[in-house]
């Protein structure tokens, strides 16, 4: 199936489906169902046979598994998955989504073990790259219609989906004969990395912060450009609404998820938009 949107909800005549975290939990276990099914975690998490009963994977037995998340999440109470999932909390969802993005393999060259139709054992190699592309797929299909829409990373990371019409903005790099170009660049992938990642207001009110440190790093080149509405506007935005400041005379009575995805991609534009005049300037 496509990973685009059909042509309903492409043109905004119908909705995305929105996903519950009941409903994502559901069809979470649905696809790891299937996934398991097809050995794709028969390496790391081992299997089961007729004649040796459990047999552990490269991360030992159901307990090994089990330490290994307690230790790592600090959480008693994730595997196995089958058994805990009806408890998991919006966190522990979307940890095990990106554990199991780590755990899985295309099995190949195995012996087929016939007796009681018993399934392949013994597998000789394992494909690590295309299952995990196969399951970042099926996992976005699911995260973006959850909440406020996410997606599973090439690098098997969830963050918050980008919304429509902004892939390129993301994309957009500090054109080279921008002063301190590469410094520049670095603060606004740190800043935009912060934010997508960020799972808590917090975290993404920091990435917010961020970009506002590179509209503070331009704001003589603002000047200059004579954006003084502009400036205005933003440092407005920065100073009264929450963002740096914590006082009585902040403005936050407002919905923090709509707002702060707004001045990120506001700020992130407002960046590049000065970054591409100061080039013009330079003749670039």
């Amino acid at each position: 199936m496509r990973d685009e949107d059909y042509y309903s909800v492409r043109s905004g005549k119908r909705s995305r489906v929105k996903l519950d975290l009941n409903t994502l939990k559901q069809l979470f276990l649905s696809v790891y169902t299937e996934f398991k099914k097809k050995d794709y975690f028969y390496e790391y998490m081992g299997y089961w046979c007729t004649d040796e009963g459990d047999v552990p994977g490269v991360l030992g037995d159901d307990t090994a598994i089990a330490s290994r998340l307690l230790l790592k999440l600090g959480s008693n109470n994730l595997w196995p998955l089958e058994e805990y999932i009806h408890f998991y909390t919006e966190d522990d969802v979307l940890d095990m989504i990106e554990f199991l993005y780590d755990c899985i393999s295309i099995p190949s060259d195995g012996i087929y073990h016939s007796y009681n139709n018993c399934g392949y054992h013994r597998y000789k190699a394992f494909d690590n790259v295309t299952a995990r592309k196969e399951y970042q797929l099926r996992m976005n299909e699911l995260l973006k219609q959850y909440s406020d829409g996410y997606e599973l990373s090439d690098q098997g990371c969830i963050l918050i989906l980008v919304e429509r019409g902004f892939d390129n903005l993301l994309k957009a790099t500090v054109p080279e004969n921008i002063e301190d170009s590469q410094l520049i660049q670095n603060k606004i992938n740190h800043a935009v990395d912060k934010y997508r990642r960020g799972r808590k207001v917090e975290e993404r009110r920091d990435g917010i912060r961020e970009l506002a440190d590179v509209l503070e790093l331009l704001r003589p080149k603002i000047k200059e450009l004579n954006l003084k509405q502009d400036e205005s506007d933003i440092f407005n935005l920065l100073n009264n609404f929450g963002i740096r400041h914590f006082n009585s005379g902040q403005k936050t009575n407002y919905n923090t998820s709509i707002f702060y995805s707004g001045l990120f991609y506001h700020f992130l534009l407002m960046i590049h938009m000065v970054l591409r005049l100061i080039d013009k300037n330079k003749g670039g």
